[in-house]
C-alpha cells in the first residue's frame, strides 16, 4: 500500500519585501515557488493573491519600486521572464529576458543560413553556462531608480545583467564568472559611487564601482571561501537545490553606506562585516561559544547608522540581534527556536524606529515581531 508525500512544498517563499512608508502604514509582498505572489497593504494584517498576468507560479525574488505606493510599481522575476506588476488592473506584466551575446547571433546566423542542425550554432559558439536558460533569481532596484531606471538582475547561470530603462531591455554588464549569484547589494549612494556587490555560488564576493561596467573579487579575510569548494555538491548541475548546501553568501548592506562603508555578509564559517566597502573582512563573534555555525538570513535596521541594529539567524541556533553595528550580540526570538522555526528572510519595517517591526520568513512560514525580534507571531 502507499501513501502520497510532498516532494516540494507549493508554498515555498522565496522573496520577501517591505514598501516604502506611506504615513504611518507599507506594504508587504511575498513570492514563492509554487504559488505565486501575494499582497499586503496593511503590515501583513490582510492578504490578496496576486497572480493575474504570470506565466507560472515558480517565482524568485520580488521588489517594490522606490516611489512605491504613488507609482503602484512592484518588480518580480520568475523562470526567463522580469516581472511588472502595476496600474489600476494591478496584472504582471512578464518581459521575456533572452542572452543575445554575440556568439549566440553568429550560431543562429549559421543555423539559419547553412541550413545547420537548430542547435549546432548554439553548440559550436556557446559554453554551456550560456545554453542554459536564463534563470533570474536576485533583484536590486537602484536607489534613484524613478530617475536613473537602473535594475539589476542576477542569474542562476549566467551572472549580473543591467537594465537603465526599467527592465525594458537588458545589458550583460559582467566581465567576471557565470556562476550562480546568491545575493546582490546596491548602494544607497549608487548614483555617485557606483558600487554594488555580488555574492556568486563557489566563487565568493565581486564588487563593482563603475555602475556594474566592471567586477573585481572582494575576497581578501573571507576566510570561508577555501572551505567552500570542498563541500561543494558533485550533482550540482544535474540537481540544483533551491537552498544549496554549497557555501551561498547573503549580504546587506548599510543604508549610511556612503559615511560608513559598512556591508555585512554570511557564509557556512559566520557572520563578516567589511567596514572599508568590501576592500576586506573580518569575522563577527555571534555567539562566543558557538564558531563557524552556518547564517541563514541577515537583516539591517533602516536607521542603522544612529541604531546599529543588525539580526542574523543561525542555522539551528536561533535568533541574534546587535546594537552596535555587530561588536557584540545578544540572543533573541526563543520563540521561534522552540517552535523549530528557521528563518531564511529577514525584512525591516520602514518605520522601525517607531513601530520596533521586523517580518521573518522560513521555507513555508511568514512572521512578524513587533517588538525589535524579541518574539514573533505568524
Amino acid at each position: 500500500s502507499w501513501i502520497q508525500f510532498e516532494t516540494l512544498p507549493v508554498y515555498l517563499i522565496r522573496g520577501m519585501d517591505v514598501s516604502p512608508a506611506d504615513g504611518d502604514r507599507h506594504g508587504l509582498a511575498v513570492t514563492t515557488y509554487g504559488g505565486g505572489a501575494y499582497l499586503s497593504v496593511d503590515q501583513g494584517e490582510n492578504w490578496i493573491i496576486a497572480n493575474q498576468g504570470l506565466v507560472t507560479t515558480r517565482l524568485a525574488d520580488v521588489e517594490f519600486s522606490t516611489e512605491y505606493p504613488s507609482d503602484a510599481r512592484i518588480f518580480g522575476l520568475s523562470k526567463e521572464r522580469f516581472l511588472v506588476r502595476s496600474g489600476p488592473e494591478a496584472v504582471w506584466d512578464p518581459n521575456f529576458i533572452v542572452y543575445m551575446g554575440w556568439r549566440r547571433i553568429v550560431g543562429a546566423n549559421l543555423e539559419r543560413r547553412l541550413k545547420f542542425s537548430p542547435d549546432f550554432g548554439t553548440r559550436l559558439f556557446l559554453t554551456d553556462a550560456e545554453r542554459r536558460r536564463v534563470w533570474p533569481m536576485q533583484l536590486e532596484l537602484s536607489p534613484e531608480f524613478e530617475t536613473d531606471k537602473t535594475i539589476l538582475i542576477g542569474l542562476r547561470s549566467h551572472g549580473v545583467w543591467k537594465s537603465t530603462d526599467a527592465g525594458q531591455t537588458w545589458d550583460r554588464d559582467w566581465s567576471g564568472p557565470t556562476g550562480f549569484v546568491t545575493a546582490l547589494q546596491i548602494s544607497p549612494d549608487f548614483d555617485n559611487d557606483g558600487t554594488a556587490f555580488v555574492a556568486m555560488r563557489r566563487s565568493g564576493i565581486y564588487v563593482t564601482r563603475n555602475g556594474a561596467r566592471s567586477w573585481h573579487p572582494a575576497n581578501i579575510g573571507f576566510r570561508f571561501y577555501a572551505n567552500d569548494k570542498a563541500t561543494e555538491s558533485p550533482n550540482y548541475y544535474i540537481d540544483p537545490p533551491l537552498r544549496s548546501a554549497v557555501n551561498d553568501v547573503l549580504m546587506v548592506i548599510s543604508p549610511d553606506f556612503a559615511a560608513d562603508q559598512t556591508i555585512f555578509a554570511s557564509s557556512v564559517a559566520g557572520l563578516f562585516r567589511s567596514q572599508d566597502a568590501g576592500r576586506s573582512w573580518s569575522q563577527l563573534t555571534v555567539n562566543p561559544s558557538l564558531s563557524d555555525v552556518p547564517v541563514n538570513a541577515l537583516g539591517i535596521s533602516p536607521a542603522f547608522a544612529e541604531d546599529g541594529v543588525v539580526v542574523a539567524s543561525l542555522k539551528g541556533q536561533g535568533l541574534y540581534r546587535s546594537d552596535d553595528g555587530g561588536a557584540t550580540f545578544m540572543s533573541i526570538g526563543q520563540d521561534l527556536l522552540s517552535k523549530n522555526l528557521d528563518l531564511k528572510l529577514i525584512e525591516f519595517s520602514p518605520r522601525f524606529t517607531i513601530d520596533n517591526t521586523i517580518y521573518g520568513a522560513t521555507d513555508e512560514v511568514l512572521l512578524r515581531s513587533q517588538d525589535g525580534g524579541v518574539t514573533w507571531a505568524t
